[in-house]
């Protein structure tokens, strides 16, 4: 034989592979290390298969790897990451539905509450200090609240 190429020399191919994968991100170099550790299985099944069709196994691996998952993996992916990272240059959208005290009362319709360590002007009807609110708009930088519950010691 030209090529003899045994099992432990495609799992040491797709190994590479991945490990390569891990330093140049992109899912590409994924799927050719699954296609390689493919041929490793196909040669435990069919040991005296010849290095022609070993390479045409993982030709056939790689690219029926790769168009699976430009057809159905990459679609589902970005929509993910697009639903994860809709409200990521705008903080104060991910506060929407939290409940918070008021850390200054509100007067004349603007208030203050603290939400992770950063004071927040909130805008809602007066309320004093202490009293429960939920954050459900968000105007410019102030966050829009209504009342959840009435602060402690208030009658209500």
């Amino acid at each position: 034989m030209i090529l003899d190429l045994h099992i432990w020399d495609w799992v040491g191919i797709g190994l590479a592979f991945l490990v390569l994968e891990i330093f140049i991100s992109g899912v590409f170099l994924f799927w050719v290390g699954l296609a390689a550790m493919t041929v490793a299985l196909v040669l435990l099944a069919s040991p005296d298969l010849s290095w022609k069709w070993q390479f045409s196994v993982f030709a056939a691996a790689t690219l029926i790897y790769i168009l699976s998952w430009a057809y159905f993996g990459r679609s589902r992916f970005k929509e993910h990451a697009q639903d994860q990272s809709k409200d990521l240059n705008s903080r104060s959208m991910n506060y929407i539905g939290e409940m918070k005290p008021l850390h200054e009362p509100i007067v004349g319709g603007k208030g203050v509450v603290v939400i992770d360590d950063s004071r927040w002007t909130v805008r809602g009807p007066d309320l004093p200090q202490g009293t429960m609110v939920k954050v459900i708009d968000v105007k410019g930088s102030e966050l829009i609240v209504e009342i959840v519950a009435p602060a402690i010691g208030e009658g209500g």
